[in-house]
């Protein structure tokens, strides 16, 4: 099983990418969450996990994505991966604190932890990432070269 999991973990950055949210969404319980305490989101339902991958896209141009390592257990999965892109269409969050585009090209590394069912399907995802670096494009602090 923890091959599936390592294999579902590394699909779903592929998928996070990628502008297909059908696909991204097939991955899901029906019931599946996708949790963004970063920006404080918690989307409840293929409909509305579908709603947070269609608003990434919308967000986010020329989005690139490098698996760096992936964690599997019994019953869930971690990756941290690079991501890539410019933060350059509609403003993400909530609409009454929505983060706005900059314009900037970002890169920063990012860590998903995923719950998986006895389906192999996923029933939540929480994504970790430094909100200055993606999407904002500001270098991380302390730091002057970029990954």
């Amino acid at each position: 099983m923890t091959q599936n999991h390592y294999e579902l973990a590394v699909e779903w950055t592929q998928l996070l990418a990628s502008p297909d949210s059908d696909a991204f969404v097939a991955i899901f319980e029906e019931d599946g969450a996708y949790i963004d305490p970063i920006i404080g989101i918690e989307r409840l339902g293929k409909a509305q996990v579908r709603l947070h991958h269609q608003r990434w896209h919308a967000a986010v141009s020329n989005c690139k994505i490098t698996v760096e390592n992936v964690v599997v257990g019994d019953t869930s999965a971690a990756a941290q991966y690079l991501c890539v892109g410019v933060f350059d269409g509609e403003p993400l969050g909530p609409a009454e604190n929505p983060v706005r585009p900059t314009g900037k090209p970002f890169s920063g590394r990012c860590a998903v932890i995923l719950e998986i069912s006895p389906a192999g399907k996923i029933k939540s995802c929480t994504e970790y990432y430094d909100l200055l670096q993606i999407p904002c494009g500001n270098p991380p602090p302390f730091r002057k070269e970029r990954f």
